[in-house]
């Protein structure tokens, strides 16, 4: 045994350093001279920093076998099925844990910590059906942190990124975890990397990262799926584009609708496909049509100042200035290196000229009229247009709403003489009263 322990000693020193497959050579010979659960267990231990899963629930089990009070067995074969996935050996081997081991709080802690992600693995499948995003990757963020070694949460969080029309930072993700997930299960990591160009449009790298998962397996269905899908994307949008170019706009239409069914969950593929689109019923004359594409558009991709500026500026075609400006303001927020400063003077000055009000053709009076007039005009208009005369009248109240806001609006800067004086002097504008001026 003396000597047994002088090589687990030698193990545990290898340990310290990280030089696990020495420590292991080292536990191995010290359980050649006398099985005992410690040995096994911190055999274990090197295992499993191995990313050896198997190995390291054997010997965990060994460990329980020699001794079934001996806590860290439990600690780490939990540790292995947690890490796999399979929460119920896991929880099991906690539960015979504290009973065996009824003192130990660590065993104790990580029964209520497996209670808590069991739920999340029950209902993050839910929440994805909910189409709530946020919440499923905040729960799928919780499974990874333990089960490090188990595919389907890797292919979740990709999956959930790329829905919330983030694919970018999946891509990331996928990179930054490329050994781990190459290693359990190389022709998913290249699925799961074709999945996340096809969601940023890299349709050419989402064809290639797809044939590189059959050249791995070639029978994975889910590559195949993916493949089809990206070469028909491509291919539509080929041919629609060779349509616009030619200016046969009905073709290139029906073409583009086409090719935005084919991957319908495609936030951004969706959004560029609404912006050409409505490139092709601008060039048929269709331009509320258009505006309608333009505003799914910029509703799939917040985040594209460009598609902003188009909106804007077919706004403006239609007469919805103060649409367009919101629209132009937007885009250039997102992108600064917009050149579009002169579009939106332009529309701002359109605003402010259609933001004029004549309260005196409102009150009905000369613009020379005396306050008792002011007065009298305005009495007489409330009388009229008071909503409470109004009330059992559905048809003239929404009407009498307006107008009595109007007459309150034009008497309240008339009747006080430097509101009145300030109007006169901007041309009958109402921005400084709108901004809190006077």
């Amino acid at each position: 045994m003396e000597q047994a322990n002088k090589l687990k000693e030698l193990g545990n020193k290898e340990f310290a350093v990280k030089n696990f497959v020495k420590a292991i050579g080292f536990y191995t010979q010290a359980i050649a001279l006398h099985e005992n659960e410690v040995f096994f267990v911190n055999r274990a231990s090197c295992y499993l920093n191995l990313d050896k899963l198997e190995q390291a629930i054997q010997d965990a089990n060994r460990g329980v076998a020699l001794n079934p009070q001996y806590s860290k067995s439990y600690m780490r074969l939990y540790e292995g099925f947690m890490r796999q996935g399979d929460f119920e050996k896991a929880k099991d081997v906690l539960l015979r844990g504290k009973q065996m081991c009824p003192q130990d709080i660590a065993l104790i802690r990580e029964i209520d910590s497996i209670s808590i992600l069991i739920t999340y693995r029950d209902t993050y499948i839910k929440n994805m059906e909910e189409k709530n995003f946020s919440d499923a990757l905040r729960k799928i963020n919780m499974l990874l942190e333990k089960c490090t070694d188990t595919i389907e949460y890797y292919s979740a969080k990709t999956h959930v990124l790329c829905l919330m029309n983030d694919a970018k930072n999946a891509e990331s993700f996928l990179i930054e975890k490329k050994t781990k997930v190459h290693k359990l299960k190389e022709e998913t990591y290249h699925l799961l990397l074709a999945v996340s160009y096809k969601f940023q449009n890299k349709l050419a790298e989402a064809k290639s990262a797809a044939l590189q998962a059959l050249s791995v397996d070639g029978s994975y269905s889910d590559a195949k799926t993916v493949l089809e899908t990206v070469k028909k994307m491509d291919h539509l949008k080929t041919q629609a584009n060779t349509a616009f170019t030619t200016k046969k706009y009905q073709e290139a239409l029906n073409l583009y609708s086409e090719a935005g069914s084919t991957d319908p969950e495609n936030r951004l593929w969706n959004s560029v496909i609404a912006s050409n689109k409505a490139s092709c019923l601008m060039s048929l004359g269709k331009k509320k049509e258009a505006l309608t594409e333009m505003n799914k558009c910029v509703q799939l991709d917040e985040s594209n100042g460009k598609f902003f500026y188009k909106k804007g500026k077919l706004e403006m075609e239609l007469g919805e200035m103060e649409s367009a400006e919101k629209s132009m303001i937007k885009a250039k927020n997102l992108d600064s290196t917009l050149t579009i400063d002169n579009d939106i003077k332009k529309v701002s000055s359109k605003v402010k000229e259609m933001n004029k009000k004549d309260f005196y053709a409102i009150l009905g009076v000369k613009k020379e009229a005396t306050l008792d007039e002011i007065k009298k005009a305005y009495k007489e208009l409330v009388r009229k247009w008071h909503p409470d005369k109004h009330v059992n009248n559905p048809e003239s109240k929404d009407k009498a709403d307006r107008k009595f806001k109007e007459i309150n609006e034009a008497y309240n800067v008339l009747s006080d003489p430097k509101k009145k004086q300030m109007y006169d002097h901007t041309g009958g504008s109402t921005d400084d009263f709108d901004n809190g001026g006077f």
